[in-house]
């Protein structure tokens, strides 16, 4: 077994996508949306699903969003099965 390899949690690596792939960084609030986001398209494959979004964040105003612009939104398309 290989010593000294650190293993980077998908949380980890969606953290440093939202905050450092985007201009301005989006806060570290939105990590959790884009893992109920993934989550949710795991579970259920259905892109057109709504997530309920963490109290303070809205999407054009609702306090819910389609997985579909979700995922679009905050580019995750290359955290589906990856």
């Amino acid at each position: 077994m290989a010593t000294g390899v650190e293993f980077i949690t998908r949380r980890q690596l969606l953290k440093e996508h939202l905050t450092n792939n985007h201009y301005p960084p989006l806060s570290e609030r939105y990590v959790e949306v884009a893992e109920t986001a993934l989550d949710q398209l795991a579970a259920t494959g259905d892109e057109g699903s709504e997530i309920i979004l963490p109290i303070g964040i809205t999407y054009y105003g609702s306090d819910t969003a389609i997985v579909e612009h979700v995922i679009e939104s905050l580019h995750l398309w290359d955290f589906i099965n990856n």
